[in-house]
């Protein structure tokens, strides 16, 4: 597979156009068309590309030949930490704290999302 059809399909599981994401990680729409022309981005933005779809960049390089080993309910939420910064800051206020605390946070935010 090659680098565009890697990305398109990230793209797909983010719903998001492919435009809009290169977009996002500061990439022109004239970049992404090279991509689709079969381009490969430079290491800086490939990194970037990285970061924003929470992958490696062995991914995107073939290194192994698989697809991330990464479970899909695990990868939806690597991309909310990566794209919610309140996602980053709830994941920071847990540390430390004990299971028992974190079950309690976990069932305090269930009842308030039923409260809307």
């Amino acid at each position: 597979m090659v680098f565009y059809d890697k990305y398109k399909a990230l793209c797909e599981q983010k719903n998001i156009s492919p435009t809009a994401a290169g977009i996002a990680i500061g990439a022109s729409k004239a970049t992404v068309n090279r991509w689709k022309n079969g381009s490969m981005p430079s290491g800086s933005v490939l990194k970037k590309v990285c970061e924003y779809f929470g992958v490696s960049a062995d991914y995107f390089l073939d290194v192994d030949g698989n697809a991330p080993k990464v479970a899909p309910d695990v990868q939806e939420l690597i991309e909310d930490y990566n794209s919610r910064p309140e996602m980053k800051m709830l994941f920071k206020a847990t540390k430390g704290v004990t299971a028992e605390d974190i079950e309690r946070a976990a069932k305090f935010l269930e009842a308030m999302k039923g409260d809307k």
